[in-house]
């Protein structure tokens, strides 16, 4: 339904409600009611919340005289602690007294898409047969449901909070929606409008233990062309059983040898890259082109600030205990070339806590459940990730296709192919291999040419060496670091 119909439906709501009454009532039924006559409550079913919890609210009136025909109101909450779910009637008691008449409730929206609250306006009959609210101390007129949002708790505390009746929502250019009850031929503003009050329990946490790690898979052979991806994780370091840290930002410097390592590319891991459904985290800077550096230039590398959500609804990295998330996918090539027969050259990466980032140094953080936690420069259980720079080994045999190396030629090849390519995440050890249609490069040509050729019926048998092993006959950069299963 789009907006000018809603306030259409609203507007006629409103007419009916306040100068067509007396056409609603048909027979004037003794006194109306008045103010004390009626009380508004919101009723919660929970008065304690926590982060993340979803609870419903209950919009009921207590009926001490008949003659309620109609009724409107608007809801606010606090955006900055919950947010809206639903708000119908769903489960509630209006459906045994309305017939034909007229009923909007719904959740009310600003103009940038922000829920600022929900209404309800309802007439219980336009025809012949009158209906009304019976004599009730609780009769629920609609149900509302909210979630508390993550992130809201950065230190031990009780926040009270109120879900409260409202005459300031608005649905433009409309004006704002009345708390009434149309009680025979009256509005009636009832004297109690209570609100739905609750604590939002921000509990001491307990200390969370997290560290930065970082993995490699194989060496990196020093031709000055070789790529080697490494991983940059956050573990969990809390035992077995204890609670998962639900990660919302972080920021390291990590170190390196310029002359030994050059930084390709830094991109975002896929399990941070799967934050915010799947649009990665909302800021990211990552400094490596040039590489960042000390105040005074002794120290070079890469620095990394990240947050997670910068505007509800809150989003954050799960990490079990004992268990890692992807954050970065570092790639490196070497800076120096090992000639065959010269030993391997070692070298190491580095966090390090206030150091690159010049005269604003960056601290080695991550911020978990509202807890900033300094993660110092080469913690105990958090070595340095050394590496070895080998020399060139002579081309293994390979058969062309088999890119996980085990021996077959399958779906499987074409997963493994889009993994190395698009999250980094699994290492092509042959990839000349995984160049199926041997033209020099390694891109999403490659697994479409398997799918092609194995279940769509089309392309050509690759080039050789397939079915059996061999070496390769054309000419490219591309390397060949292990034999693919079955060949030497």
């Amino acid at each position: 339904m789009n907006q000018n119909k809603q306030r259409d439906i609203l507007q006629a709501g409103r007419l009916i409600l306040t100068v067509m009454g007396p056409l609603l009532t048909g027979i004037v039924y003794g006194q109306a009611g008045g103010p004390n006559d009626f009380d508004l409550k919101l009723i919660a079913d929970k008065k304690i919340v926590r982060q993340g919890d979803e609870f419903n609210v209950d919009a009921a009136v207590a009926v001490r005289k008949p003659g309620v025909l109609g009724w409107s109101y608007g809801v606010e909450h606090d955006k900055g602690l919950v947010e809206i779910v639903s708000a119908s009637i769903v489960g509630t008691d209006l459906p045994t007294v309305f017939v034909d008449g007229f009923n909007q409730t719904r959740i009310i929206s600003d103009t940038g898409g922000s829920k600022m609250g929900w209404m309800q306006a309802v007439v219980l009959s336009l025809g012949e047969e009158r209906k009304e609210l019976p004599i009730s101390p609780r009769f629920v007129l609609a149900r509302a449901r909210y979630r508390v949002l993550t992130g809201v708790c950065n230190q031990p505390a009780q926040i009270p909070t109120s879900i409260a009746f409202s005459d300031k929502l608005v649905v433009p250019p409309s004006p704002p929606i009345d708390i009434n009850l149309v009680v025979e031929t009256d509005s009636v503003e009832p004297a109690v409008q209570e609100p739905a009050d609750m604590t939002l329990d921000c509990p001491a946490q307990a200390a969370l233990s997290l560290a930065y790690v970082l993995t490699a898979n194989g060496k990196l052979t020093g031709d000055r062309n070789s790529t080697l991806p490494i991983i940059v994780g956050a573990k969990n370091l809390g035992a077995a059983g204890s609670a998962a840290a639900d990660i919302q930002g972080w920021s390291y410097g990590l170190k390196l040898d310029p002359a030994v390592l050059e930084v390709t590319d830094l991109t975002t891991g896929n399990h941070a890259a799967a934050l915010n459904g799947g649009a990665g985290p909302d800021f990211r800077a990552y400094n490596f082109r040039p590489l960042d550096q000390s105040a005074d230039g002794s120290v070079k590398g890469v620095s990394v600030g990240v947050v997670v959500s910068l505007d509800a609804p809150d989003d954050s990295l799960s990490v079990p205990p004992q268990e890692s998330r992807n954050l970065e996918i570092l790639t490196v090539k070497s800076a120096i070339t090992v000639d065959p027969g010269q030993p391997d050259r070692a070298t190491e990466l580095s966090f390090q806590s206030a150091v690159l980032g010049g005269s604003r140094p960056i601290e080695n953080i991550l911020v978990a459940g509202g807890q900033e936690i300094l993660i110092p420069s080469d913690p105990a259980g958090q070595p340095a990730l050394s590496l070895a720079v080998t020399a060139p080994t002579a081309e293994k045999t390979f058969k062309r296709g088999d890119a996980n190396s085990d021996g077959r030629f399958d779906i499987a090849d074409a997963v493994f192919t889009i993994r190395d390519l698009f999250y980094s995440d699994l290492h092509l050890t042959c990839r000349k291999a995984a160049d199926v249609n041997d033209d020099g490069r390694l891109d999403i040509a490659d697994p479409i040419y398997i799918i092609d050729w194995q279940f769509r019926g089309s392309g050509k048998e690759p080039a050789a060496p397939y079915p059996n092993c061999g070496s390769d006959a054309s000419a490219d950069t591309l390397t060949c670091d292990a034999a693919t299963k079955g060949c030497s």
